[in-house]
């Protein structure tokens, strides 16, 4: 009862309990000058008073299954990714495969290149805007992410692939996709 009781003075809701937060990156990306950002988030971090671990993205997918066990099994409420867009989804679909995602926050500290995730939350990935976005999730700012599946289908009608989709999704038409349809139009008319 006292820990919620902390829990709650320092304005985080109570199913957040104030265990270290997982920071998750890949010091190696952009040629290893993500590992100075990784080292600057950390400080900052540490300056707005959010203990926590550094842990690197695993290849072949194994961020996946370290963040669901790290969920699980060492009890991280709070994982915070610094990447890109494929560094979030990995993040994102470990605290997924842990059955537990209402429970688990994810803290956007987006580096990325094209950054669409963070775009969408209105989070900046320039290098000047870090401490804001640690900031932002030192004041326990929570909004919602919306997750969907996404099925691949063979002819047979067996799944022949699944994977999630975050909170934004979208389909291109090539322009020569384009050019036909207005070929078809032509005829038509």
């Amino acid at each position: 009862m006292a820990e919620e009781r902390e829990i709650a003075e320092a304005g985080r809701p109570s199913i957040f309990p104030p265990k270290p937060y997982l920071l998750v990156g890949n010091p190696t990306s952009h040629g290893g000058k993500a590992a100075l950002r990784i080292d600057e988030a950390g400080r900052l971090m540490d300056e707005f008073g959010l203990a926590h671990e550094f842990r690197s993205t695993l290849p072949g997918g194994g961020t996946v299954e370290m963040v669901r066990r790290a969920v699980l099994e060492e009890g991280y409420r709070t994982v915070v990714y610094l990447g890109g867009d494929g560094t979030f989804s990995e993040v994102a679909k470990g605290i997924c495969a842990s059955g537990i995602p209402g429970k688990i926050r994810i803290g956007m500290l987006p580096s990325g290149t094209a950054n669409d995730q963070g775009k969408s939350f209105g989070i900046s990935s320039a290098a000047k805007d870090l401490r804001r976005n640690v900031e932002i999730i030192a004041k326990n700012h929570v909004t919602q992410l919306d997750v969907g599946e996404i099925c691949v289908f063979s002819d047979a009608g067996v799944v022949m692939r699944r994977d999630l989709f975050f909170d934004s999704v979208g389909w291109g038409l090539s322009a020569a996709i384009l050019a036909f349809r207005n070929r078809e139009l032509e005829m038509v008319r």
